[in-house]
C-alpha cells in the first residue's frame, strides 16, 4: 500500500497588492436623519450619532458616566451628569439609543 500523497498549498507570488476594498481616509459616512433626544430632568437632550465618534471612544459606551462624555456635548453633559435618574431608566436609554442607531445589545459583536 502506498503512502498517501501529501499536497502542498499553492503561494500566491504574485508582487501585485491587493485591491483596496475601501478608503477609510476618504469614505464619506451617511448621517441618520433623525437624530436622538431625550427628555432627562426636564430638558432635551441631544445624542451624536455613533457615527460620528471614533470607535476607540465607543469602547466604554457601556458605562452611564462614560456614556454621556461621548454621546452629549459639554452643557448637555454636565445636565445629564448632575440630573438624579433611577439605574433602571438609565440603562433603558442606553438600550433605546443603541437600538435607534442600530448598534445591537452590548457585546454583541455582529450587530
Amino acid at each position: 500500500m502506498a503512502a498517501p500523497r501529501t499536497t502542498r498549498p499553492k503561494t500566491a507570488s504574485s508582487d501585485k497588492p491587493a485591491p483596496i476594498a475601501v478608503n477609510l481616509d476618504t469614505l464619506e459616512l451617511e448621517t441618520t436623519d433623525v437624530p436622538f433626544v431625550a427628555v432627562v430632568g426636564g430638558k432635551n437632550l441631544t445624542f451624536k450619532d455613533p457615527k460620528q465618534i471614533f470607535w476607540q471612544d465607543l469602547m466604554g459606551l457601556d458605562d452611564p458616566e462614560s456614556f454621556a462624555e461621548i454621546a452629549l456635548e459639554e452643557a448637555e453633559r454636565d445636565h445629564f451628569l448632575e440630573t438624579r435618574v433611577e439605574t433602571g431608566k438609565v440603562m433603558r436609554l442606553m438600550s433605546l439609543y443603541r437600538a435607534h442607531y442600530g448598534m445591537g445589545d452590548p457585546g454583541n459583536l455582529t450587530a
